[in-house]
């Protein structure tokens, strides 16, 4: 016995002894550009052991005394290594400060795997628009910058990347809109409402092109678009954005429907950030008032003075030569928009659990608007709305977002985020409609310390939808309560080899649900390759499978539109689709001005692709009343194309230059237009398509968008411009009813259009008159061009914008 008791002390004086003679590695990883703490660096010691910094750049590890190589990486950072000695017990405390590569753009994005990637090692085509460009066009949404971006064109509020899809009417978005990694789509319709995104407060804009449902589910057919907010740095900042604008008289000046002043709008954004001791706070809002620039639809006619055109209402003619001056009553009826806009970030960074950091987002929006459908007709009444086609709402609408994160010393996080989305249209035409959307995802993710540049992406997804709406009565039972579930599981695994390849695979299982009729389960997959060849220049290869649901809004929506009448389709199938591209992205460097040149070809293919088509399809006595959308399956189509893109940003001389331009090329065909459509009296695609080629409907085949800003000392000046090509396919009705019943002058129109495309050019001018603060002028569309994106449709003509930013 007293053996055994002399061993157990001995071991135990022994093991305290060897505690004893270790020693502490404690410290900061920090940029060496702007002095913030690097999340997520990497400490290996010996290349045998290490750790990551914390949300605020710590990391502690402890090791044996003796002398030790210190290695220290983040991505898109120059590495760097130290040699360090310990001794027993000590407390060694070590600072790093790392640069920036000079070899990449520094652009570092999160869409593409859930975790941090430098863009040039992704396996997909990714666009990152960054805050500045936001604020410097003087947007008064976001969709006005994603506009901007090459191979994406947004139709009347519904995204289109690659020409993945056509107009849907609002209902049911081939690409995933989000707001850090959630959803931001109504529950019932799938639909974005991009006012309520917050353009004050952003870190940077991530687009995905391409099917990316393995990650981020049935909405991400096409691809993404996650918008990031900011937090806090370790300096307060503050931000004040003044702005209003005027539209100017269009082309044609008996058109406007306007008797005196122009319209004009007026907004104001603010956002402010700080760190209080362990809590992050960020506070940001706008304000918004626009007159609109359509007009209501017609009453009366004034008489007056000459103007040589003709005017038919309702079968009477006006004769436009004994009128003066084009003009209605009822012109408080006309397009409009009022709305206040509040959000804020929490995030709460705990003392006593080291990479516990919890906390809640809130934004919220009350708007009131009015907007037309249609477009009275293509000449006198371009800028009036169609009897009938004018809805005003009120709108409701926050996201409530708790969430927590747990980072491990050994690169292990732990996230479990949860969204409350609701969204209240209150339509005064037996259109409103109401929705919650409750979305909980946890998510699992390592970067393994000691197996460099691997990491596992893990999830599990859950939503519940709830609608009650008039709009989306059309169900089996008529009734306005409709409600969706949504569950998944997803993997992915990437890993780098060799510091020049990148592999990536993934898998996602999908279950849908509507009312308990219909429920379908979907696994998809993915993977990809990226490799450097050479210094600066990148191949990549990738595929993807898509999957998406319909929405509630798709199955069940039931009303009428002016002339128009929205049907039902209780048996619309689910799209699903595959999408394959190989690319290649040449970096280059002159001088402080560096960039990227990404050429990329893709090729889609959809089963059953959901399209909202135009035709004849009630059973009434009355021709009208069977007129209008329904969604309806196309059997099999094909999108392949190329798109090239064009990233630059720095100093040529004493000029600093940003520059984002690309162009698209897509050719979108029905593979069986001939097939007779499910769900119609023999129709096929071709006999309901304005364009018997095959091409699919609502789709342009070329886009070409650039923007260029040069700042020198104070000043700063930019252009932007845009065009689409001619959209040769619609549907065939619109062509048909404005050569009888009623005519709009669209066929005509297009006809005199010769099939050439729209282009519109904006500027915009600044000065900085001091340290915090700038003004600056804007034209949007300079050249005053009356062009539509979705027919039948205007857009805004020349527009007058003075804007006042004032950061501290």
């Amino acid at each position: 016995m007293r053996r055994i008791l002399a061993a157990s002390i001995l071991i135990t004086l022994l093991t305290i002894t060897a505690l004893a003679q270790n020693g502490t590695l404690k410290g900061k990883i920090v940029s060496a550009e702007n002095g913030e703490p690097l999340i997520g660096a990497n400490i290996i010691v010996d290349d045998t052991t290490g750790t990551a910094t914390d949300i605020d750049g710590n990391f502690t590890i402890t090791v044996r005394p003796g002398i030790h190589k210190v290695l220290c990486r983040f991505l898109g950072c120059n590495s760097e290594t130290q040699t360090i000695e310990i001794k027993s017990g000590e407390n060694f405390i070590l600072e790093i400060a790392l640069r920036e590569e000079a070899t990449n753009l520094g652009t570092v994005v999160v869409s593409a795997g859930k975790f941090e990637q430098k863009i040039e090692d992704v396996t997909v085509s990714m666009a990152v628009i960054k805050p500045d460009l936001v604020e410097n066009k003087a947007c008064t949404s976001m969709e006005t910058a994603i506009n901007q971006v090459p191979g994406v064109q947004i139709v009347d509020s519904e995204p289109q990347i690659r020409s993945g899809s056509g107009y849907s009417f609002g209902a049911g978005s081939r690409v995933m809109i989000m707001v850090d990694d959630l959803p931001v789509l109504s529950g019932d319709a799938g639909r974005p409402s991009w006012n309520f995104l917050p353009v004050e407060n952003l870190e940077q804009i991530e687009i995905i092109k391409g099917a990316s449902s393995v990650l981020y589910g049935s909405a991400a057919l096409n691809g993404i678009i996650n918008i990031r907010t900011a937090y806090p740095k370790d300096k307060p900042e503050t931000k004040v954005n003044l702005y209003s604008g005027v539209y100017d008289s269009p082309k044609r000046d008996y058109a406007k429907y306007w008797d005196k002043a122009n319209p004009t709008y007026t907004g104001i954004n603010f956002f402010h950030a700080r760190k209080i001791g362990n809590l992050d706070l960020v506070i940001g809002g706008n304000i918004f008032g626009d007159n609109g620039y359509v007009g209501g639809e017609p009453d009366t006619v004034r008489p007056g003075q000459a103007m040589g055109k003709e005017l038919i209402i309702s079968g009477q003619s006006y004769d436009l030569k004994q009128t003066k001056g084009l003009r209605w009553y009822g012109e408080e009826s006309g397009d409009f928009e009022n709305r206040i806009r509040m959000n804020t970030n929490l995030r709460y960074r705990s003392k006593k659990i080291e990479g516990l950091n919890f906390g809640i987002n809130f934004n919220g929006m009350y708007a009131r608007s009015a907007g037309a459908l249609l477009m009275l007709d293509t000449d006198t009444g371009m800028y009036r709305s169609f009897p009938g086609a004018m809805t005003k709402t009120i709108k409701t609408i926050y996201n409530i977002d708790p969430f927590i994160n747990y980072y491990s010393k050994m690169g292990v996080r732990h996230s479990l985020r949860t969204r409350m989305y609701y969204e209240d249209n209150n339509n005064d035409n037996n259109q409103a409609n109401q929705s919650t959307l409750l979305y909980g995802e946890y998510q699992f993710s390592k970067e393994f310390v000691n197996i460099k540049d691997m990491n596992i992406t893990s999830g599990l997804m859950g939503s519940y939808s709830e609608s009650n709406s008039e709009l989306f009565a059309g169900n089996e039972e008529g009734s306005p309560i409709n409600f969706a579930r949504n569950f998944a599981f997803y993997t992915q695994l990437d890993k780098k080899l060799f510091d020049r390849i990148t592999l990536s695979a993934g898998a996602r299982w999908e279950n849908f649900e509507i009312n308990e009729t219909d429920n379908e389960t979907k696994p998809v997959f993915r993977a990809g390759l990226s490799a450097r060849v050479l210094k600066a220049t990148y191949v990549r290869a990738s595929y993807g499978e898509g999957f998406r649901f319909p929405t509630i809004g798709e199955k069940y929506i039931r009303t009428t539109v002016g002339p128009m009448n929205i049907f039902p389709s209780h048996n619309v199938l689910s799209e699903s689709s595959w999408n394959a591209e190989a690319a290649i992205k040449q970096g280059f460097k002159v001088g402080d001005f560096m960039g990227y040149l990404d050429v990329a070809v893709f090729r889609q293919e959809i089963e059953n692709a959901i399209e909202f088509t135009f035709g004849y399809w009630g059973s009434s006595t009355n021709f009208l009343d069977n007129l209008g959308f329904k969604s309806l399956n196309v059997p099999k189509s094909r999108i392949e194309g190329v798109d090239i893109s064009l990233v630059g940003r720095g100093n040529i001389g004493p000029v600093n230059i940003n520059i984002l331009a690309g162009y698209t090329y897509m050719n979108p065909m029905n593979l069986a237009p001939d097939d007779t459509l499910t769900g119609t009296q023999g129709a096929t695609y071709k006999s309901l398509s304005s364009d018997t080629s095959g091409i699919l409907k609502y789709r342009f085949q070329h886009l070409v968008k650039g923007d260029v800003e040069f700042s020198y000392n104070k000043w700063s000046a930019g252009i932007s411009y845009r065009y689409n090509s001619f959209m040769k396919n619609l549907d065939l009705i619109f062509i048909e009813l404005d050569k009888s019943l009623l005519p709009t002058g669209i066929a005509k129109y297009r006809e005199d259009r010769n099939e050439e495309g729209d282009y519109v050019v904006d500027t915009r001018l600044s000065y900085q008159f001091i340290e915090k603060a700038k003004v600056a002028f804007l034209i949007n569309n300079l050249l005053n061009r009356e062009y539509m994106i979705r027919p039948l449709q205007i857009e805004a003509p020349r527009t007058f914008i003075f804007q006042f930013t004032i950061k501290v």
